[in-house]
């Protein structure tokens, strides 16, 4: 498996919408996330990224073009950094991916590296997905 260590990701203006689904409709939402976008009248401007809240939770950050007014279903944020990145990627369905998260961890450790952040996401397509997990800054 190839990483990626300290890599960056920043977006200026991006929307955070929380919702509670299944795994295995990650693709079905992120598609629908991106047709939501253009009724804002904005559109998406990069990579979708999304993260595990905890059980069945998620939250997806949607970069977009321009800003929208923040409403009770998503919140406006002017500004989204990652920084000190490590990057790997999962090529199978999402709902597998706790198989590369075994050969993260053990990347991790021979490499003494720490994860600081949740793992963020972002689906490439339905069988391809790059992982994003904030790391100790000291150790390059």
């Amino acid at each position: 498996m190839k990483y990626e260590k300290y890599a960056e990701i920043q977006y200026d203006g991006v929307i955070s919408f929380k919702t509670e689904l299944d795994e295995a409709m990650i693709p079905y939402y992120i598609h629908k996330i991106e047709e939501v976008v253009q009724v804002l009248n904005t559109e998406v401007n990069g990579k979708i990224l999304f993260r595990r809240d905890g059980g069945g939770k998620f939250e997806f950050i949607v970069p977009v073009s321009k800003p929208v007014s923040t409403c009770e279903h998503y919140e406006y944020k002017p500004v989204f950094r990652l920084k000190g990145l490590l990057t790997a990627r999962h090529y199978d369905k999402f709902e597998k991916i706790k198989n590369t998260f075994f050969n993260i961890s053990d990347f991790m450790k021979e490499n003494n590296l720490k994860a600081v952040t949740k793992s963020y996401f972002s689906m490439e397509n339905e069988y391809c997905y790059t992982i994003y997990i904030g790391i100790n800054p000291n150790i390059c």
